[in-house]
């Protein structure tokens, strides 16, 4: 399985000064995924905090500054592996939000697919490129988990 459990995921109403002291420096992430009521409504990232004077902080807030998540951004639990490592190249991304019916199920990232590529490959067993992606780890709430 190369879903990501336990993802730290924040709200589209916090502050960009609290995010940036609650999640990025406690975290260590560059990017969350934006939880309204259990759906995925975005993602706020280093790059999007930059893009807003710190004087400007206090008084905005993570919806205000997030970007939306585009479809083509977003993987399925049911994707095959192949497909999801193929769309994060043309994309350039090191990470895509898995959804499932609206819902947040979890993180796929590029350094998942290779370590369980090499552990399939390091214990004799063979990497098929498809079915990897058919357990959903469930998210936690705002703030708790783990990666993003």
């Amino acid at each position: 399985d190369a879903l990501q459990p336990g993802v730290v995921t924040v709200p589209p109403d916090l502050m960009l000064d609290r995010v940036v002291d609650e999640y990025f420096y406690k975290y260590k992430f560059r990017s969350f995924p934006v939880l309204e009521e259990g759906r995925l409504v975005g993602v706020i990232s280093l790059k999007d905090v930059q893009g807003v004077p710190r004087a400007a902080w206090p008084e905005r807030s993570v919806r205000e500054a997030m970007h939306l998540v585009r479809e083509e951004n977003l993987v399925r639990p049911s994707d095959d592996l192949a497909s999801v490592f193929r769309k994060m190249a043309e994309e350039d991304k090191g990470h895509l939000p898995v959804v499932e019916g609206g819902r947040l199920a979890g993180i796929v990232t590029r350094h998942d697919i290779m370590t369980l590529i090499q552990l399939k490959t390091d214990l004799g067993g063979h990497w098929r490129p498809g079915g990897l992606l058919t357990r959903v780890n469930r998210t936690q709430p705002e703030g708790q988990g783990g990666r993003p």
